[in-house]
């Protein structure tokens, strides 16, 4: 099962939620194997048409394999900042010079 949440409040900002449920269930014992839930948030907000960006990407602990027990807290996979530029060159043909 997923669900999406897109809101747009401006045109330069931009909020999107994304919910991702899934389930494996055993054919033979009819026992889960997994039961994972997946929330996703991205907020993105573009300054101008040559913008600068972040990301930080974190996700929930979940379920220790070892005691069965759910881990509080967040764990950060990555932070990313980034520019993006463009630079157009032009060169004259045939001109004065």
């Amino acid at each position: 099962m997923n669900t999406n949440i897109n809101y747009q409040p401006s045109t330069p900002l931009n909020f999107n939620l994304d919910f991702t449920k899934q389930r494996l269930r055993r054919n033979d014992t009819g026992l889960v194997a997994f039961d994972e839930n997946l929330v996703t948030f991205k907020t993105t907000y573009q300054f101008t048409r040559f913008y600068a960006g972040y990301n930080d990407d974190i996700n929930r602990r979940g379920f220790n394999p070892f005691t069965g027990q759910l881990e509080p807290g967040l764990h950060r996979n990555g932070r990313t900042f980034f520019i993006k530029m463009s630079y157009l060159f032009r060169r004259s043909f045939g001109g004065n010079g």
